[in-house]
């Protein structure tokens, strides 16, 4: 049987991983509310299609931090992806060069950095930085990313400590002890960057560091995690060059508001098939001529 839409792909990916990997996946913090709340939110939205236009010609590309894409769509960065299929990121990277999108790299890929641009050497790429508490090791972590080529240095905000993920929990999941963290590491190195890297997040990180990653490099830095309008304004004053609002899909606090490479690949092509077709049925022909008129919210 084909699979023509994203939940074909879920239900294979379910049926065909280890529970383990699958819950790691899939899963939430807590009640796992927020990602209940994520997927209704977005079943609220209504199109108001506008006809009688010429759609005959539709371009959904469009440009972020300056880099053309061509559809407003991108890989957000997640970790660990060998655990879904042995070439993990580089088929992630590859997939992303093909379809047109940018990739963000997490800090805790299971690939090195240099190994997932060499796979996808053209790709856009921006690199998602877990701010750590050693500094230098932050400075050698960006510079490294800069020097590859990589596009944007996107920060996570939202993890001072990881979420209590009760699946990951309750499978007793250990990657810290099962995968070696590449990204912090040059490849020429032996062993593996220690394990407590991984529970060693950013609970001292704070707006007053924001400066000494921008003396750090010429990267355009995006904050991703921004979920209230304050932190937004905070972010304009700090002269960050964008934010990414997520509630990290309802695995770090609950209860806070919604908001393998052949297959990687297909996922894309899908995505941008039907944003593709909305456009065309709802009478746009570009990303400009998108605009509040045409969402209307679902009481349902």
């Amino acid at each position: 049987m084909p699979l023509v839409c994203l939940t074909d792909f879920q239900a294979q990916a379910r049926e065909r991983l280890p529970k383990a990997s699958w819950d790691f996946i899939e899963g939430a913090s807590d009640e796992g509310i927020t990602m209940r709340d994520n997927m209704a939110a977005f079943k609220k939205i209504r199109l108001r299609p506008r006809y009688l236009k010429d759609v005959s010609q539709v371009d959904t590309g469009t440009t972020i931090q300056g880099e053309a894409i061509s559809a407003p769509i991108c890989i957000a960065p997640t970790a660990f992806h060998c655990i879904a299929w042995p070439d993990g990121e580089m088929s992630t990277a590859r997939a992303a060069q093909a379809a047109g999108v940018c990739y963000i790299t997490s800090t805790y890929a299971s690939c090195t950095l240099e190994d997932i641009v060499a796979s996808a050497p053209s790709g856009l790429r921006w690199f998602q930085l877990y701010v750590q508490p050693d500094w230098q090791l932050n400075k050698q972590l960006i510079q490294r990313a800069e020097s590859l080529g990589f596009k944007a240095l996107v920060v996570t905000v939202d993890v001072p400590i990881i979420g209590k993920r009760r699946d990951d929990l309750r499978n007793q999941i250990d990657l810290k002890a099962n995968l070696r963290l590449k990204t912090l590491q040059s490849p020429d190195e032996a062993k593996a960057v220690p394990s407590s890297l991984l529970a060693a997040m950013n609970a001292f990180f704070c707006w007053d560091h924001i400066p000494w990653l921008q003396s750090l490099t010429q990267l355009p830095i995006i904050l991703k995690g921004i979920l209230t309008r304050e932190d937004a304004e905070l972010a304009v004053k700090h002269n960050v060059q964008g934010i990414l609002v997520s509630n990290h899909g309802g695995r770090q606090l609950d209860e806070v508001p919604a908001s393998g490479e052949k297959g990687v690949e297909e996922v894309l092509n899908i995505l941008k098939e039907e944003f593709r077709t909305s456009m065309t049925l709802t009478g746009c022909r570009s990303i400009a001529e998108i605009n509040r008129d045409l969402i209307q919210l679902s009481r349902l």
